[in-house]
């Protein structure tokens, strides 16, 4: 498992390296936030990690991918836009198979101290895959998605 720090080095590093649009730019002193000028609006993207579960050893982090759209935002509407609203057929199976490299990623772990945390790793292995064969939905748009290492970071 890694910390946070090194899964947002990993995150942003393949991101760039998968290239990005030109209209994506990485926020300044902020890991793993970037905006997205389009006509009319702007992007906002956020790739948070959630510190309590990138803190139990033997278990994969979560980050949830944010995109809101703040100047569109009102009493009634926090201007969330689902990541999975506008993502097609072949990008939603990208994201899965990710998700069920990562399971295997934990599923491969073999030692363990104290023998509990093999126990606790058993269960999120069930749980990871009860996640995986729901899917991803847009009327989730905060679904966390799970990592391991620096490789499930940066893929």
């Amino acid at each position: 498992m890694i910390g946070s720090d090194r899964f947002y080095c990993a995150f942003d590093a393949g991101l760039a390296a998968a290239g990005l649009p030109a209209a994506f730019r990485r926020r300044r002193g902020k890991p793993s936030r970037y905006d997205c000028a389009l006509p009319g609006v702007t992007l906002e993207f956020w790739f948070q990690v959630n510190p309590k579960a990138s803190a139990i050893p033997y278990q994969p982090g979560e980050f949830r991918p944010s995109i809101t759209a703040p100047d569109r935002g009102g009493d009634h509407d926090d201007a969330t836009v689902s990541w999975y609203q506008y993502a097609d057929e072949a990008m939603i199976a990208a994201f899965l198979a990710q998700q069920a490299r990562v399971r295997d990623h934990v599923a491969a772990q073999t030692e363990f101290e104290p023998d509990i945390w093999r126990e606790q790793r058993d269960v999120s292995l069930r749980t990871m895959q009860s996640f995986i064969d729901l899917g991803l939905r847009p009327a989730w748009p905060d679904s966390a998605l799970y990592y391991l290492d620096e490789s499930d970071a940066q893929t």
